[in-house]
């Protein structure tokens, strides 16, 4: 445990001081619910493309494809990709102040 005044430094935001407090030991309680928010989009952005298999799979290679069909993937496809993206920057931010430490 560290004590009062180690590890604080002055920190001004929009003129408006404020009293930093650096405590390396604990975890952030935010950043884990962020990880978990983004970690549950990723899973249930996979899991609504994973929902979509058996309408691709049933496609006739000879016919053209619905566009309902295609609404569909491109919505789903950008939703994952989205929430991917958004837990890997995070998960890359983490790795990263972690590594500052």
């Amino acid at each position: 445990m560290r004590e009062a005044g180690v590890g604080a430094q002055n920190v001004t935001a929009d003129f408006i001081p404020v009293i930093g407090i650096e405590c390396r030991c604990m975890t952030n309680p935010n950043e884990i619910a962020a990880l978990k928010a983004a970690f549950q989009g990723a899973v249930r952005s996979g899991e609504a493309l994973a929902a979509l298999r058996s309408q691709i799979e049933g496609l006739d290679e000879r016919a053209a494809v619905a566009a309902g069909t295609l609404d569909d993937l491109a919505r789903v496809t950008t939703a994952h990709a989205i929430a991917s993206s958004a837990l890997r920057g995070l998960v890359n931010t983490m790795i990263a102040r972690r590594g500052a430490a």
